[in-house]
């Protein structure tokens, strides 16, 4: 079981999968935006139990809520029998608003599952559900004990591994990088960055160019530049 909250978030779990759904929250008021929602979800879902609720009820379950929230079967995904890629790794995301627009930029720019560590990383929360705006639906998230033993399977099924990394010596810009087809980016935390023993395993190490060398961007948004560039290339992927 699991709580999504946000209107987007929520919509995209009635359009994907309807049928998880148990139960739907909407906030204790008066405003005509929320009693048109109300209305229409009677409607559409006239089996499912709608409930009203104060507005302390949704803050427990997250901030940026809007008065809607739905209870709804844990997300189950299957291991696909092939993967084709991009597939990004990120290491040590602990900010929940940074992890939710990196899963939605990876819905939108075609990323074929995420995987992410057991420590020192956020999991999908009804707040990173709600950043997501229905990414997470879309988007298997797996959580690895060891991503590097990960990212060898993947490497050895023929995937390239491409490390983004500030800039230094030996690190190649991505404006010169062709990307493989089949492509594991790794995205580490923006203070720490990627641990050494992921650093070991990835074939290239990659920067985005920037005025400033000391300053790093937010790794949100480094993943929506190197999964566009991956896109441009591949725009078949798409």
């Amino acid at each position: 079981m699991r709580y999504v909250i946000g209107r987007h978030a929520c919509e995209e779990v009635f359009r994907i999968r309807p049928q998880s759904v148990e139960e739907i929250f909407v906030l204790k008021q008066t405003k005509s935006t929320l009693k048109e929602w109300k209305s229409d979800l009677v409607n559409r879902f006239s089996k499912v139990r709608l409930s009203e609720k104060p507005a302390p009820f949704f803050d427990k379950l997250g901030s940026g809520h809007q008065g809607f929230a739905i209870k709804c079967e844990t997300l189950k995904w299957e291991d696909p029998v092939e993967l084709k890629g991009p597939i990004l790794v990120l290491d040590g995301i602990e900010d929940p608003q940074n992890f939710g627009a990196i899963i939605r930029t990876a819905w939108l720019l075609g990323v074929e599952q995420v995987l992410i560590p057991e420590r020192r990383q956020v999991t999908v929360t009804s707040t990173v559900t709600k950043i997501a705006s229905g990414g997470v639906e879309h988007v298997p998230v797996f959580t690895c004990a060891h991503l590097n033993k990960e990212i060898e399977t993947l490497k050895k099924s023929g995937f390239w591994v491409y490390g983004a990394f500030p800039p230094e010596p030996k690190v190649q810009s991505l404006g010169q990088v062709q990307f493989d087809e089949k492509s594991v980016i790794v995205l580490g935390a923006e203070h720490s960055g990627i641990r050494k023993s992921l650093e070991k395993v990835c074939d290239l190490k990659v920067t985005i160019p920037q005025l400033e060398a000391s300053a790093s961007l937010n790794v949100g948004v480094s993943a929506a530049i190197f999964l566009a560039e991956f896109c441009r290339q591949w725009p078949q992927k798409l």
